[in-house]
């Protein structure tokens, strides 16, 4: 028994350096991988932060491009209205003008009038004054008795007073006459400026107009390189995920899977989900066609990355447009860049939205059952009418692909 004693501790000796040996080891070949491991951690960081800060200069841009192409459209609006009262006021200069014209072409022929009068008048008194003028000895001589005598007095006083009065009546008409020109030269006057006027308001308006088309291609371009920068950072980000999952050590990961999976198990046997959370991979497509585009990053135009929050469906005209689900709706008008659009409210946060229809059927307010006609899809133009479909939850957007029923779906790309 003592000899056996005696053997233990150098046995447990040997035990503890060779484990100290296997652990040494395992820190030597383990210290490498996750050094270089936080080494990319640190860059995926990086790059992440600068996504997020380009992300940004995208949203700004995009707010000032929708904010400067509202300018525009009400420059356009005001330059129109400018245009039309520009116009009404030259049509009433023109009216002026022909006002004018003709009140000259009266004092015309008034002024011939009155001249042709005064050279008469002036041609029956010389007639008067050759016969020694109209005194009482030529009246007296020319009158046969003194009835005719009165009557011959009378007749050249009517004769005076009747050509007095024709004279004061063309000097009025010219009086008026002048004053009504001047009336007319000074609203002449007052247009010729208010045109000249307006004129300079139309071309301070096309100057605007033309420095916002300017600022808007500055802006979109702005925008094009942020899109660009956004997407490669996205691409090394991508590449830099790939390669710390790569170098993950294989035990923690599937250890780390199983615990996720555990918990996720049990979340779901504490709370099994109701209502629209329980429709997943049993909802219907809201439209019959085909769909153009689906959810997530898609390579667009130029080879840029684009970020779709739902799916597009090409269409018939005048296709049914129906509610996926029992809901009631939120918003229900037309949108720029989106057309007619519409978002129910099903419960629980979650929502759809509908963007591109061609008639409403339900509007705000109204309250839908799942497989209701909401709406119809365009019934002209030559292109085929396209449906924007979208399900969020609070304002995440969802891939539909989980929630539709392929059964009922069959989407073909």
């Amino acid at each position: 028994m003592k000899r056996s004693s005696q053997k233990h501790p150098a046995g447990c000796h040997l035990w503890r350096v060779l484990l100290l040996l296997y652990f040494g080891l395992l820190v030597v070949t383990a210290t490498p991988s996750m050094a270089f491991r936080l080494s990319q951690k640190s860059k995926l960081s990086r790059i992440k932060q600068a996504i997020s800060q380009q992300h940004e200069k995208v949203e700004k841009n995009t707010t000032k491009e929708f904010n400067v192409k509202q300018e525009l459209k009400n420059l356009d609006k005001i330059l129109g209205l400018e245009q039309k009262n520009l116009q009404a006021v030259q049509q009433n200069l023109s009216r002026q003008e022909k006002d004018l014209q003709k009140q000259r072409q009266k004092a015309d022929i008034i002024i011939k009038e009155k001249n042709k009068q005064e050279s008469h008048i002036k041609k029956r008194l010389a007639a008067f004054y050759k016969m020694g003028g109209v005194t009482v000895i030529n009246t007296l001589m020319a009158a046969k008795s003194m009835p005719d005598l009165l009557n011959l007095q009378e007749y050249f006083r009517d004769m005076f007073r009747y050509d007095k009065q024709n004279i004061e009546r063309y000097i009025t008409k010219l009086y008026l006459i002048s004053e009504a020109g001047k009336n007319i030269e000074q609203n002449r006057n007052k247009l010729l400026k208010l045109i000249e006027q307006k004129k300079n308001q139309e071309q301070q308006l096309i100057k605007n107009r033309q420095q916002r088309k300017r600022l808007l291609a500055q802006i979109k371009t702005r925008k094009g390189l942020y899109q660009q920068a956004l997407a490669e950072m996205r691409k090394n980000a991508f590449h830099l995920t790939r390669i710390i999952n790569s170098h993950k050590i294989p035990v923690i990961h599937a250890r780390l899977v199983k615990t996720r999976r555990r918990n996720r198990a049990r979340k779901l046997v504490r709370s099994a989900p109701t209502g629209f959370a329980a429709q997943i991979g049993r909802l219907p497509v809201p439209v019959s066609g085909s769909i153009s585009r689906y959810f997530g990053s898609q390579s667009g135009q130029f080879g840029l990355q684009t970020q779709s929050p739902g799916w597009d469906f090409v269409t018939d005209k005048n296709i049914a447009i129906r509610a996926i689900y029992a809901g009631k709706i939120i918003f229900s008008t037309r949108m720029d860049g989106y057309g007619k659009v519409l978002i129910i409210d099903h419960g629980q946060q979650y929502y759809t939205l509908l963007a591109g229809i061609g008639r409403f059927l339900k509007v705000k307010g109204d309250s839908v059952k799942a497989g209701d006609t909401i709406g119809y899809t365009s019934a002209a133009g030559s292109p085929a009418p396209k449906l924007h479909f979208e399900i969020r939850h609070r304002s995440r957007p969802l891939d539909p692909m989980l929630w539709i029923d392929k059964s009922q779906s069959n989407p073909t790309k």
